[in-house]
């Protein structure tokens, strides 16, 4: 694929984010890979699916929800909202299973971060690998 300079096209079904649909890996996305440079969406639904595809075997599928990182993060790559982001976020709660996870890759425009919501003590973690703050635009989507 490198060498030729193709797209991988990757379908990603329902059972990942709660609806199919398809996107594609690019060279470019590959070299911001190898060379450790910052990664966008699709990099990271591509991680996903293939992670979801790994456990699908398992009952843990069942225990971890994922939200779409390109519709939550300030970095997205499609056109949404924060309300839109903070609805699909409420969406997911409100069907989450009692002893199950939640994870929300978010990109604030520098770095991923991730949310992980406990349901079963309805805790929230935030773990960012540089140990900053929540930036006001996640706080701003988690408070509505």
């Amino acid at each position: 694929m490198l060498k030729e300079g193709k797209l991988q096209g990757v379908k990603v079904p329902n059972d990942v984010f709660g609806e199919s649909f398809k996107t594609f890996l690019m060279k470019e996305d590959m070299d911001r890979i190898i060379l450790l440079k910052k990664v966008l969406a699709n990099c990271v639904i591509y991680y996903i699916w293939h992670l979801q595809k790994k456990i699908s075997d398992t009952r843990l599928t069942k225990r971890f929800v994922f939200i779409n990182p390109a519709l939550v993060s300030k970095a997205r790559m499609g056109e949404t909202t924060k309300e839109n982001g903070s609805r699909l976020i409420a969406n997911c709660l409100m069907h989450a299973k009692r002893g199950g996870y939640i994870f929300i890759p978010y990109n604030p425009d520098f770095h991923w971060v991730l949310v992980a919501l406990d349901m079963r003590t309805m805790t929230m973690y935030y773990l960012d690998p540089m140990q900053k703050q929540p930036c006001d635009d996640l706080k701003e989507i988690v408070s509505m």
